[in-house]
């Protein structure tokens, strides 16, 4: 049944409605029908039934891009979509069905299945992402029943790629959910990268627990659904003991930054497992065979991605091959982008550069603490969509910010956005970013959704934000410049990160609080000045430099607020800061900071400056710099502000 894009293809609207033996396709809900989805079928009643059909390629723009609702058995949902929860199913009975490919999880997660109850169920290959915002939680289901399946090779959020919450018994999952019978062992499909999700030689056969309905029943297949006294985990029932041989094999690592070492194991099945020959091709042009390598090793020293091949001979002459291609990858440690690449994957050499970062960063690998990093050359690179950086590497620019431009050329998104804990991007200018006010509102620059995520050397020049953060939200910003942003709301500059050595200058926010140059967060050694907090339908608002900031050894000072009480500040807490009016706290002062010149913006200290050698010396600051490049420490106390105070050059006398 072939829908039209627009509502469900299939409505059951009566408790007893029933649908089977289809192919159903092209389905839109969502938008404009009460059930809020069901792309494929939508279900107004848990005890309507859909059974042996194939529901694909489905869309709702809110809930189960493939079934909303009722009771599904026997089915292959692949492929589907929806955009907020549940991209193959949501809120229904899954009983012996395949839940592969799908897509859903805007605000939640849930790429294969949300709520509901899955029995027997193969739940593989889905995933929970959200355009704006990246991977979120149980890329295969969430807030599921989950008895007797198989939730695996699924892509979700760190550490919630498979599941999130519900209850698991019996079932086969990684990380090991809690609950009676469950495993965390590799299923061995027979070969997923083709689609194939039958079991081959697996830890789930035979490991699940017979339930009532199970005794005429039968397996996606049509097989018995009971083969062996004890029902198999997932949607397909495996009998291996009077069948064909058959093998499949797997290997770790699987990944490696210049070179790997991957140990490979084989397993078999069938009625006759007397193995006489295990013969290996790795794929690099080496290869084994013998009757004991049942486990093999091989060194791959050649960036590339390898076909791996085992084929297996028994007593009875009877051979069984499987091959999974691109299984073993050797990737570069360094990735590089050029405007005048070749843009050729991996990407591992200036000849083969990419075109664009984004390239570069999905072709970056991390191998536990072994990290890619991707380096920029000279140019500029314009930019319709954000850089999503979801990975612990490093982005750089080979020569800074001076000759090295990122800008949005259109569409109203931000420059870039951090979306693991180790992302860093250094040596950038960010230029005319911008949020729209919906999901995607902070951040106009760089969005960073984890606070350790790092900033670094980087000019942040006219970008906006609807709602906080013009140039930066979250994270760590280091050795930066942020001038001209701007924010409707909060935070013209920074909204909640942690700022070193930053100039933070003519910048605008504070539409909702204040916050010129800065809102919340943390600023050590800061220069914030020039800023205002503004809002244009009801003036000026409080603290035109920052807003409820914890600020230590920088320098607050010729911003614009509501009033000469609150220009440069409001709430937060000082130590070791020049501003007026003098902020409570220790060693603060307010004497006008003497900067060697406003009027060309020029924000170093003056020789005679009452910043110079009056901060407080902080741990970073051993080995670290201004935002100069000079030494942080000069004399045996730092100064205040984001720049070190230095003798000019001239004549030495010295007297006998």
């Amino acid at each position: 049944i072939q829908g039209s894009g627009i509502g469900e293809v299939v409505l059951l609207g009566h408790s007893q409605a029933a649908i089977s033996g289809f192919t159903i396709t092209g389905g839109n809900g969502g938008s404009w029908d009460f059930l809020l989805g069901g792309g494929g079928v939508g279900c107004s009643a848990s005890s309507a039934v859909v059974t042996n059909c194939i529901i694909r390629n489905n869309f709702a723009t809110h809930y189960g891009g493939g079934v909303y609702g009722g009771t599904v058995i026997r089915c292959v949902i692949v492929s589907n979509v929806a955009t907020r929860l549940g991209g193959g199913l949501y809120n229904s009975k899954a009983r012996n069905c395949l839940i592969a490919c799908n897509m859903g999880g805007g605000e939640g997660g849930g790429g294969g299945m949300y709520g509901g109850v899955a029995e027997n169920c193969t739940i593989a290959s889905n995933t929970a992402w959200r355009s704006d915002t990246s991977y979120q939680q149980g890329g295969g289901t969430h807030s599921t029943i989950v008895t007797n399946s198989i939730v695996f090779f699924n892509y979700g959020a760190a550490g919630y790629e498979n599941w999130y919450g519900g209850s698991f018994a019996f079932s086969c999952a990684t990380p090991l959910p809690p609950g009676q019978g469950n495993i965390s062992q590799d299923p061995n499909f027979v070969n997923r990268l083709a689609g194939n999700y039958h079991l081959g030689p697996s830890p789930c056969v035979d490991a699940g627990t017979n339930l009532s309905w199970m005794s005429s029943a039968q397996d996606l297949d049509g097989s018995n659904r009971i083969s062996n006294g004890r029902v198999d985990m997932g949607c397909y029932e495996a009998d291996y003991a009077n069948g064909p041989l058959i093998c499949t094999f797997s290997g770790t690592p699987l990944a490696g930054l210049d070179q790997v070492q991957t140990v490979f194991t084989a397993m078999t099945a069938g009625s006759n497992t007397a193995i006489t020959a295990y013969s290996w091709n790795f794929g690099d042009g080496n290869t084994a065979c013998g009757p004991t390598l049942s486990v093999a090793t091989n060194t791959y020293t050649n960036v590339g991605a390898y076909n791996v091949t085992l084929t297996v001979t028994n007593t009875g002459n009877e051979t069984a091959s499987i091959t999974y291609s691109n299984y073993v990858t050797v990737a570069p440690r360094v990735l590089y982008v050029s405007p005048d690449g070749g843009d050729q994957y991996p990407y591992d050499s200036w000849a083969k550069a990419a075109k664009s970062i984004q390239s570069a960063v999905y072709a970056a690998y991390t191998v536990g603490t072994n990290r890619a990093t991707v380096l920029v050359t000279n140019g500029t690179y314009s930019i319709t969509t954000q850089v999503l950086v979801d990975k612990p590497i490093t982005v750089a620019s080979v020569n800074g910010p001076s000759v090295t431009r990122v800008v949005r050329t259109g569409g109203n998104q931000r420059i870039f956005e951090l979306r693991d804990p180790g992302a860093c991007v250094c040596g950038f200018l960010i230029e005319n970013g911008t949020t729209d006010g919906s999901y995607n509102y902070a951040g106009g620059g760089v969005y960073c959704y984890y606070s350790s995520a790092v900033v670094s050397n980087c000019v942040l020049l006219r970008n906006y934000a609807e709602h906080f953060g013009g140039a930066v939200y979250g994270g760590i910003v280091v050795n930066s410049l942020a001038i001209s942003n701007t924010s409707r709301r909060q935070g013209g500059a920074f909204h909640s990160s942690v700022a070193r050595n930053c100039l933070i200058a003519c910048n605008m926010g504070g539409g909702e609080g204040g916050g010129g140059g800065m809102y919340g967060g943390v600023a050590e050694n800061c220069t914030i000045a020039s800023n205002t907090a503004w809002r244009s339908d009801t003036g000026y608002q409080y603290g035109g430099g920052t807003h409820s900031t914890i600020v230590t050894n920088s320098i607050i000072y010729f911003n614009k607020g509501l009033n000469e009480s609150n220009d440069n500040w409001y709430a937060g807490s000082y130590a070791f800061v020049c501003s007026t009016p003098l902020p409570p706290g220790f060693g603060n002062i307010a004497s006008d900071p003497g900067f060697q010149c406003m009027a060309t913006q020029n924000f170093h200290l003056a020789d005679s400056s009452p910043c110079i050698g009056t901060g407080t010396n902080l741990p970073w600051m051993t080995a670290s710099t201004d935002l100069d490049g000079r030494r942080r420490l000069v004399g045996g106390r730092v100064d205040m502000g984001c720049y070190e105070w230095s003798p000019r050059p001239g004549t030495v006398i010295f007297v006998r």
